[in-house]
């Protein structure tokens, strides 16, 4: 073939586009933000003036001057007016259709909460509880309504059961629940009209039926039978309404639904159908429970591998599986069901989710079908018998980038840190546990040492380990900055200093809510920083976290999101 100087010419623009946005760049930007301070979270590139949008996508990124020379007459210019421009924040872990059913309800709570058009104060004893759960019960005029409340927490309030809310009412439904999420408490009222009987829990495990105690796995007897009244169509859908603003004002735009498709394909459609859409500002990849398949299926774990591949035909364009699944080792931190290698205070024990057994056997099917796996593991003993099973498949089968991810860490130690590090696994972990637990925890159950050193991003990030932090909603609030701040200054709540060895910097933490977040979804090459060709993703900001004092960062105004290009601000 003749070489031809025009097709040269022209293949020669096109693949140099935006190398540098100089004049020979023929692409033009839809939309220029300018005139502020922009985060890029890239290496060697940490700081810029403005970025080009255009499809969706990031075309340039630099000094003003030349990012500038991208527009023209219909291009959108975007004056931050000295705002900060940061990639949008990722939550890689927490629970849409969880937040639509306990948003809803009466929030009692240990910590402040605020929420879409109302404010939860902190309730922290039993007489105060009490008086809160008679003036929730009075505010509803329908006698037979009935009365959700969530936030419970016993070592906070107390040992409080069926026969208390017999007492604040013997006609009407009241449903508690825990701050874990993992616990329910019923009266007799709302046993009765669930139509469960003593004889359908003898023999279950983890219920008390004295009590009105169902808790971790016994909670799969009550939940078929509760889920009809949660999910009436007005009540799931304005829950769903507040899990969406809630995101929007923490400046994410990108969730991550760990184990999604947990309670079935109606709660599944439910949640999609409210956040495929295109007015919604963020998108949600949805991780497979594996634990339900994994159950269903014993002796057969390459069955619940074929379920979970099957999960992604349901995605949709903001909803969407993922080749990530989730197990379980251990139970709730906020029950103390934690599995701990040194005895709790008062010698209770732990709880498996799955036994060390079943998780190994779940963990090798989906190992070797190509997955990457998230586990939930919340103790120090949870941890080891996770890293265990990390090891065993790696010697099974060595794979060099398998993403392994500990979801949760609440208390751990520094040769686990270590040893993370050593097998390339990643970290996810809750730091709102050590702000709201830390100090009573170190009183009750832990005792100081393991109390103040909970959540261990310090090691980890000491060690080089992929960090994320995340929300768990309703776990802690949706609020990245919020999580950061709990990382790097590990504040308990009367202010007291937790654990200061386990700081982590300032970069550490936007790190860990932006691209640590998305690599550990796999997600790094799209999202979480700015570069020419990911994804239009930003959250502006009111101050630049890098120059504010860390104290402060939790304050900094989320002003708006951009989610793939478009603008979406937030309601003051």
């Amino acid at each position: 073939m003749l070489f031809d100087s025009r097709i040269f010419v022209a293949q020669f623009v096109v693949c140099f586009l935006i190398a540098s946005p100089k004049a020979y760049c023929v692409e033009k930007a839809e939309r220029i933000f300018h005139n502020g301070i922009v985060v890029t979270m890239e290496p060697g590139v940490e700081f810029a003036e403005a970025v080009a949008t255009a499809d969706g996508k990031i075309i340039a990124v630099g000094k003003s001057e030349e990012i500038k020379q991208l527009g023209d007459a219909n291009t959108d210019f975007v004056d931050l007016d000295g705002k900060t421009l940061m990639p949008g924040f990722v939550d890689p872990h927490l629970h849409p259709y969880l937040g639509a059913l306990l948003l809803p309800m009466e929030f009692i709570t240990p910590e402040d909460w605020e929420l879409p058009g109302r404010t939860a104060k902190a309730v922290s004893d039993k007489a105060t509880y009490l008086k809160r759960l008679k003036e929730a019960e009075a505010k509803l005029d329908d006698a037979q309504e009935w009365l959700f409340v969530w936030g419970f927490h016993h070592v906070f309030h107390g040992q409080i059961d069926r026969r208390d809310l017999d007492k604040i009412s013997s006609e009407r439904p009241i449903v508690l629940w825990h701050r874990s999420f993992h616990e329910i408490y019923f009266n007799t009222v709302a046993l009765e009209a669930m139509e469960l009987t003593e004889a359908d829990v003898e023999g279950v495990p983890h219920t008390n039926w004295e009590k009105g105690h169902f808790y971790e796995t016994g909670g799969e007897i009550v939940l078929p039978k509760l889920l009809p009244k949660l999910l009436e169509p007005n009540r799931f859908s304005q829950g769903l309404s507040q899990f969406k603003e809630l995101v929007h004002q923490g400046g994410i735009t990108t969730i991550a639904d760990l184990s999604a498709y947990l309670l079935g394909e109606e709660e599944f459609n439910l949640t999609k159908n409210g956040l495929d859409r295109s007015s919604v500002p963020f998108r949600t990849l949805m991780i497979a429970d594996g634990m339900a398949p994994a159950k269903r299926n014993s002796g057969n774990p390459m069955a619940a591998v074929d379920f979970v591949r099957e999960l992604k035909k349901k995605s949709g364009k903001k909803v969407f599986f993922i080749d990530h699944v989730k197990l379980f080792s251990d139970g709730a931190f906020f029950s103390q069901l934690m599995q701990l290698n040194e005895p709790y205070l008062d010698g209770h024990s732990g709880e498996w989710l799955m036994k060390p057994a079943e998780l190994k056997e779940a963990a090798q099917a989906f190992w070797h079908s190509g997955f990457r796996i998230h586990v939930h593991t919340n103790g120090d003993q949870g941890v080891d018998i996770v890293l265990d099973i990390l090891e065993q498949l790696q010697s099974q089968k060595a794979i060099e980038d398998h993403r392994f991810t500990l979801e949760h860490f609440g208390v751990s130690t520094v040769a686990q840190a270590k040893r993370i590090a050593e097998l390339g696994a990643c970290v996810s972990a809750n730091p709102y546990y050590l702000h709201v637990l830390g100090e009573l925890y170190a009183e009750q159950g832990l005792g100081p040492e393991r109390a103040h050193h909970i959540s261990r991003c310090g090691s980890l990030v000491n060690n080089n380990v992929r960090l994320a932090l995340h929300s768990d909603l309703t776990m802690a609030p949706a609020r990245p900055l919020f999580l950061a701040w709990c990382a790097i200054n590990r504040k308990g709540l009367s202010g007291k200093t937790l654990g200061a060895s386990e700081k982590i910097s300032v970069d550490a933490a936007m790190r860990a809510i932006t691209i640590d977040a998305a690599f550990v979804l796999g997600q790094e090459s799209e999202i979480g920083s700015i570069k020419k060709g990911k994804r239009a993703d930003f959250v502006i900001l009111g101050q630049n976290p890098y120059k504010v004092d860390p104290m402060m960062l939790h304050k900094i105004p989320v002003v708006m999101t951009v989610f793939e290009g478009a603008i979406h601000k937030i309601k003051p």
